[in-house]
């Protein structure tokens, strides 16, 4: 599939882009313990599709769509690990690390440090608080969140994949945000518009 991001003054429509023709790879690795979501928001995120059955044996291993942000196409790879922390090989090929935990269970948040010690070095790193539909059943507030993200250098954002909340700012977040460390310039030379890497 393909989706489109604008930035937020441009409401003109952007022809579909073949993943042939996109200008640049993205790569997100997608970790956390089993249960919290990691295969409904990728399906989320790439799709805009979500499920209520999950088998464990089905888990993901790369999804793979073409979005626009502001004017760059991407194909954006969705790398999955399962909760052994045992795909350090996958994770290294990333340019974003994702972290996933449930905010109604806190032996998910407390595996944070131990997935980010594993998979997030030298990434673009976001901590993402899923289930936030089930605000009755909260065991960890949004601040506790927040500062373990501040602690560990990484973005932070709470989501809600059944109901499709704040799923795709965290990806056009993470795309900003290589954005701006400089690895993608906009070409100019010869009137080209496309993108390369430095």
């Amino acid at each position: 599939g393909q989706r489109t991001f604008y930035p937020i003054n441009v409401g003109i429509e952007q022809p579909f882009i073949p993943m042939a023709n996109a200008t640049k790879e993205f790569k997100i690795f997608v970790c956390g313990e089993v249960n919290v979501g990691k295969e409904s928001f990728v399906k989320r995120a790439a799709f805009n599709e979500y499920t209520e059955s999950y088998d464990p044996a089905d888990y993901f291993g790369v999804y793979r769509h073409t979005i626009v942000v502001d004017g760059l196409s991407l194909v954006i790879d969705y790398v999955g690990a399962n909760s052994d922390l045992g795909n350090d090989q996958s994770s290294g090929a990333a340019q974003a690390c994702f972290i996933l935990y449930c905010i109604n269970s806190r032996d998910s948040f407390a595996k944070v440090i131990e997935h980010h010690n594993s998979y997030s070095k030298g990434h673009i790193c976001t901590l993402i608080g899923n289930k936030m539909d089930l605000e009755s059943e909260r065991k960890v507030s949004t601040e506790e969140g927040k500062q373990l993200a501040s602690n560990l250098g990484a973005s932070f954002f709470e989501v809600s994949v059944k109901e499709g909340k704040n799923v795709d700012e965290t990806v056009l977040e993470a795309v900003r945000r290589e954005m701006k460390k400089g690895l993608w310039k906009q070409n100019e030379e010869k009137g080209k518009s496309g993108f390369f890497k430095k």
